[in-house]
């Protein structure tokens, strides 16, 4: 058994210091590998330069994983800069794509909204699919949303609910790591478990006193429900 691993960042260049995911990601090639749990990778999406290279990463997970055995974990890591709710008291609907590039620091950003992004994987994943949204406000329910078919969703999916600081997010891709050595994907108790300490550690938003992460899963009709669950005035962000 083993954990198949699909990385996509985008990021701007001058951010990769604090906001890649590239320095936790090796460690977590060499976590799994010390637990002989470092099943297939692909790496070919980690400099997304745009949000079109996102859009096909994304799409080319849904084949990917596919082809990997089924009973084994298959974990999608989308790492993108979250863009801040217009409300304090909303949640995010749209990540930044960055613009990457080695030769200029002419970066910029594009609008990524999980509706049109996440379209190529709609009712697409096989079994035991796992997605870690490593985007300040990944864990609103949009992503999860715009997933949602009768069919073929993922497993699971974990996100921040408010800004995040790249030190709670490599603690909880860390602590969601550890539930899959073992070879299978965690079971809804366990994923609670998992975000239940992730908030008791980390404090809440200062100002809107949000929580600091969120977990998703769909239920044998079709539907998704989270843990904890939204508070009544956590509404979309036009």
């Amino acid at each position: 058994m083993a954990v198949h691993t699909f990385p996509i960042e985008s990021v701007k260049q001058s951010l990769l210091g604090g906001d890649s995911i590239q320095a936790t990601y090796r460690l977590v090639r060499t976590y799994l590998s010390l637990h002989n749990q470092s099943g297939d990778t692909n790496e070919d999406h980690l400099n997304c330069p745009d949000r079109a290279a996102v859009v096909r990463a994304i799409t080319e997970f849904g084949s990917w994983s596919g082809e990997r055995p089924r009973d084994e974990p298959k974990l999608l890591w989308v790492s993108l800069h979250g863009e801040e709710p217009s409300h304090p008291l909303h949640v995010g609907v749209r990540g930044l794509s960055a613009a990457f590039s080695t030769t200029s620091l002419d970066n910029h950003a594009e609008l990524v909204d999980w509706w049109d992004v996440l379209n190529g994987l709609r009712g697409v994943c096989p079994l035991n699919v796992v997605v870690i949204m490593d985007v300040c406000w990944g864990g609103s329910p949009s992503a999860p949303g715009s997933l949602t078919k009768r069919t073929g969703n993922p497993k699971l999916l974990f996100g921040p609910i408010r800004s995040a600081h790249r030190l709670e997010l490599d603690t909880a891709t860390s602590f969601i790591l550890a539930t899959l050595v073992g070879g299978a994907a965690p079971s809804v108790a366990g994923a609670k478990t998992v975000v239940r300490a992730l908030n008791k550690i980390f404090p809440r938003d200062p100002e809107t006193k949000k929580e600091f992460y969120r977990v998703w899963w769909w239920n044998a009709a079709g539907t998704h429900k989270c843990f904890p669950p939204p508070k009544p005035a956590m509404t979309r962000a036009t």
